[in-house]
């Protein structure tokens, strides 16, 4: 009841009508003005003279200097950076720097995801071993893997071969690839540490 007495709807309930803008509304007007006269126009527009006039006097834009040192960082990394890292390079407000990007139709490029592929299956040993991680004497039972070491100058892989009953390395095998032909090198062979 207080609700219809003041012209107001009760919450939860839209309006009918959808929001208007004034800005939009006075594009329109101002498009139209040359087949009809604006009287006419803001009647039916239902907007105000003074809005109409607000919206499409000649005033210059506050933003432009922001916007041109904007525009200059966005393209100084090539269309990478979004607005958290242009506010952060400039000392901006990010709001602003979303707002300003939203009117110049400015987006950040987006990586590509990429996509993952299943490495290919080499050679499968078979599983000798059987979950039995103990050995009664030396040399009875070795493992090994490989580990990949990175430096300066590249990847290097490193496979040593541990031996289960003292758990030392009894050998290990160094390359610039890893492939199976250094384990197998290093299992014929194996060097004292």
């Amino acid at each position: 009841m207080l609700h219809a007495r003041r012209g107001c709807l009760p919450k939860g309930v839209k309006s009918p009508q959808p929001k208007t803008d004034r800005k939009g509304q006075s594009q329109t007007v101002q498009t139209l003005r040359a087949q009809h006269p604006p009287k006419y126009l803001l009647h039916i527009a239902n907007l105000p003279k003074s809005s109409f006039y607000y919206h499409h006097q000649d005033r210059p834009d506050p933003d432009a200097a922001d916007k041109a040192l904007l525009v200059e960082t966005y393209r100084r990394h090539k269309g990478r950076y979004g607005q958290r890292r242009i506010a952060a390079a400039l000392g901006w407000n990010r709001k602003k720097v979303a707002r300003l990007m939203k009117q110049m139709e400015l987006k950040a490029l987006i990586r590509a995801k990429k996509a993952y592929r299943h490495p290919a299956m080499g050679e499968i040993s078979e599983h000798l071993l059987k979950r039995r991680f103990k050995a009664r004497k030396p040399n009875e039972k070795w493992l090994t893997d490989v580990t990949e070491l990175k430096g300066k100058d590249g990847k290097l892989y490193l496979s040593p071969i541990l031996d289960l009953f003292n758990r030392e390395i009894v050998a290990y095998a160094m390359s610039r690839r890893a492939d199976s032909e250094m384990v197998k090198e290093i299992s014929k062979k194996p060097h004292p540490v």
